[in-house]
């Protein structure tokens, strides 16, 4: 759908995969699955741990494929160490794909503790679609980085529709005020004045209010 939220991978195959970015039901999981794998890798050594047949580490690197729509079956012990861990100062695929550095919004307040960052969201898709039935499959089901973007996008657009209208507003208000002093005669009597080289601060303010 949008980019740049997904990329391609080679798999150990020779095949292209087009990888999305995590729906936002399992961007935490994902996180939670990563760092247990992380913690059993310790000092040992990957390529071991990924090929022994009742490894802990493996389900977990698994799962975190699978997640991604990304096949086991994919990957070799290098191809999965690029997409979860990194290697060398290269930062790791899927991190990068989901996690990606931003710069912090101008204006934005924390949430309270109070409030689920996750639920914060998905109320955000509530109040843009049918029902919260609805909003939790996108949440479930589409990637949320992309997700994200097109909230962000609909709400600059009602922004510039709101101040579009007040433009409006405005431009009728000042319309209307200009055919009241000219109906009423105090434009006509402003302009006298001026022509007449007398000082218009003479007349009261609300002389010349609409």
């Amino acid at each position: 759908m949008l980019e740049p939220y997904s990329v391609p991978f080679i798999d150990c195959l020779g095949k292209v995969r087009r990888i999305r970015s995590l729906p936002l039901s399992d961007r935490a999981w994902f996180l939670t699955l990563r760092t247990a794998a992380i913690q059993l890798i310790a000092d040992q050594d990957f390529r071991a741990l990924y090929d022994s047949p009742d490894s802990h580490f493996r389900t977990l690197v698994d799962e975190c494929l699978l997640l991604s729509k990304i096949s086991p079956a994919w990957v070799d012990t290098y191809s999965a160490t690029r997409l979860l861990f990194g290697m060398g100062d290269e930062p790791a695929i899927l991190i990068a794909l989901n996690f990606p550095e931003e710069p912090e919004e101008k204006g934005a307040k924390p949430l309270p503790s109070t409030i689920n960052p996750q639920a914060y969201s998905i109320a955000a898709l509530w109040s843009e679609s049918d029902g919260l039935e609805q909003a939790i499959a996108v949440a479930n089901h589409h990637p949320w980085l992309e997700v994200r973007d097109i909230l962000k996008a609909k709400a600059y657009q009602n922004k510039q529709g709101t101040d579009d209208e007040d433009e409006e507003t405005r431009i009728e208000e000042s319309r209307e005020g200009l055919e009241r002093l000219i109906q009423t005669g105090k434009m006509q009597e402003f302009l006298d004045a001026r022509r007449n080289a007398i000082d218009p601060d003479e007349f009261a303010a609300d002389d010349f209010e609409p």
